[in-house]
């Protein structure tokens, strides 16, 4: 690959089974609604709200996108703003979670001109994504960037 020629844009979405349990965890919130209407205990609203709350959280994950163009790391999840980083700006990432496992990425933020503020830290959790290992060795900059033609 010609090093003057720009980096491919590679694309990232979370993972089958990230999405699999937003499903599962959306059909859950649907039984405790019809749950709901059918008893109205107060205990069972409470819940009811919980769930959904984690619910749309989790549904919002499940529709994330994160791009990594060899130099700027940009995530995106529904309603949410737009995070750009660019290499510089990151301190470590790390692989956060039990059972799904997930990039937390501990950076500097930008000001209001666009310099990296290095008296503030920090910390972007993604959704887990699919081939994150290979977008966390390319973050930290042990990979290369794969060629558009690999």
């Amino acid at each position: 690959m010609n090093p003057d020629s720009p980096s491919p844009v590679i694309h990232y979405h979370p993972t089958l089974f990230f999405r699999g349990a937003t499903v599962f965890l959306a059909l859950s919130t649907v039984y405790l609604g019809s749950e709901v209407w059918r008893t109205g205990d107060f205990f069972v609203i409470l819940f009811f709200i919980t769930v959904l709350i984690a619910t749309a959280g989790m549904a919002l994950g499940s529709l994330a996108s994160a791009t990594w163009d060899g130099q700027t790391f940009s995530y995106r999840v529904p309603l949410r703003p737009l995070r750009t980083l660019t290499s510089a700006q990151i301190i470590d990432i790390e692989i956060v979670g039990r059972r799904t496992r997930a990039l937390l990425i501990h950076y500097h933020p930008c000001d209001e001109q666009g310099h990296i503020d290095r008296t503030q830290e920090l910390f972007l959790n993604l959704t887990p994504l699919q081939d994150q290992i290979e977008l966390l060795l390319c973050l930290q900059g042990e990979e290369e960037t794969p060629s558009a033609d690999a």
